[in-house]
């Protein structure tokens, strides 16, 4: 599937590269950052997710899995999403 997502820290102008999100998730949940595998495999079920137009809540109606709330709202807190699709 094509990167169709930008997550942008709050207050930068910049957008965020995928691996500066995962480093400080990593960082924020007390996860050593593993060099080929997203944070509690966060790039495959909320940045799938926002690949698809989806805003946090929609993801959260698909897959309530409660161990994952840390890291959404660090991501909803942190960071602005621009999604288009294709």
């Amino acid at each position: 599937m094509a990167h169709c997502y930008q997550l942008t820290l709050k207050g930068s102008s910049a957008p965020s590269t995928l691996a500066s999100v995962d480093e400080a998730l990593c960082k924020h949940l007390g996860i050593e950052v593993h060099p080929t595998n997203w944070c509690m495999n966060w790039g495959n079920i909320e940045a799938l997710g926002f690949a698809m137009g989806y805003d946090m809540d929609k993801i959260r109606s698909i897959d309530p899995s409660g161990p994952r709330e840390e890291l959404r709202a660090y991501l909803e807190s942190n960071y602005d999403v621009v999604s288009w699709r294709q």
